[in-house]
């Protein structure tokens, strides 16, 4: 019979970059759950489904899929206390571990705040006490990088109208290790730049091509031709000839139509989330994407400039313009992050 009163805490405290109630609002976002909590083992599992009610007696169910088998973090709310306290059960499966409770106490702290994150386990399962630890210190790195790419400001440049950096001339920064995040001011309305974001026929346009089964945990596959971007196609340079016609499968992550889009693709076997958020700003859109697991230099330095071209060309699009080659362009903005990307 399992013991009922904790036998061991285990406690993490982690400074974040953002106040407060940013931080409890994430803890009951789908959207963010879905990065952070899940984020970290994304090359091994597979987001199914993603449930909150939030409120006291609430549930929540957290499902994702590894090596096959779905494994359900599960639990209750216990108290909710806007934006100081936050308590729940935890379990996974039908063993929802007689005892197992998670307490979140944020206090604030400068422009960000402190957040401590207590876990009392039953005592049959005191032996995993080291695993809970790690595991809560990786997710709760996760949530600072998340917290980071949201709120981290765009670097100086030509400034365009409200004081806002020129579109065409944002450059993406590194935000956190392995992570890059842009923001971009498009042509409206959102729902527009939504469908050029999930039709094939428009997205191919200015990213790729392929298939994109549009609900979470939907499959897709993105198909290169980056030679057939912009006004005139081009020869491919030698070192990029691989990618022609290349096919990159992946997954959705988030999805919440027009607003927000995460999804994985599989590059060189490992398996990187691309995030993009849509916000309207007086007639323009507001475009996030951050990129993540990215485990190299060269494969910042490479990601950015990819990015960096394909939404030139996305704007150019939405504003009926007309665009540079692709790779003409690339070359010279990869040359510009090899100088900004730190060894």
């Amino acid at each position: 019979m399992k013991q009922t009163r904790p036998a061991i805490s285990v406690k993490v405290r982690k400074s974040l970059p953002a106040p407060a109630e940013a931080v409890y609002d994430a803890w009951l976002s789908t959207a963010m759950v879905g990065r952070f909590m899940f984020g970290p083992q994304l090359r091994d599992e597979r987001i199914v489904r993603l449930e909150i009610d939030a409120r006291v007696g609430g549930h929540f169910s957290f499902v994702v899929e590894r090596g096959g088998q779905e494994l359900d973090h599960r639990g209750h709310y216990l108290e909710l206390d806007r934006p100081r306290r936050l308590v729940f059960s935890w379990g996974v499966n039908e063993d929802l571990a007689d005892g197992s409770r998670v307490l979140i106490e944020i206090a604030p702290a400068g422009a960000g705040c402190e957040l401590t994150l207590t876990h009392e386990l039953a005592a049959d399962y005191a032996e995993y006490a080291e695993r809970t630890e790690a595991g809560w210190t990786k997710m709760l790195t996760a949530l600072s990088g998340e917290l980071a790419a949201r709120g981290q400001a765009a670097p100086s440049g030509p400034q365009g109208s409200r004081g806002e950096p020129d579109a065409r001339l944002r450059y993406g920064v590194v935000v956190a290790p392995e992570t890059l995040r842009f923001e971009r001011l498009l042509p409206g309305p959102i729902k527009r730049v939504w469908d050029y974001l999930t039709i094939p026929e428009l997205r191919r346009t200015w990213l790729a091509g392929g298939p994109m089964e549009l609900r979470l945990g939907g499959s897709l596959e993105m198909e290169w031709r980056n030679e057939e971007l912009g006004q005139s196609e081009e020869p491919i340079p030698d070192e990029y000839l691989k990618m022609s016609g290349y096919r990159a499968p992946g997954v959705i992550t988030a999805y919440d139509p027009p607003r927000l889009l995460a999804f994985t693709w599989d590059e060189a076997r490992a398996s990187t989330e691309i995030i993009i958020e849509l916000e309207e700003l007086d007639g323009q859109v507001r475009l996030v994407l951050t990129h993540r697991h990215l485990a190299t230099r060269m494969a910042m330095i490479g990601t950015l400039a990819g990015w960096h071209t394909h939404l030139d060309i996305l704007r150019d699009r939405l504003a009926g313009e007309g665009s540079q080659p692709f790779w003409t362009s690339h070359t010279a903005v990869e040359r510009a992050y090899e100088e900004r990307v730190e060894r």
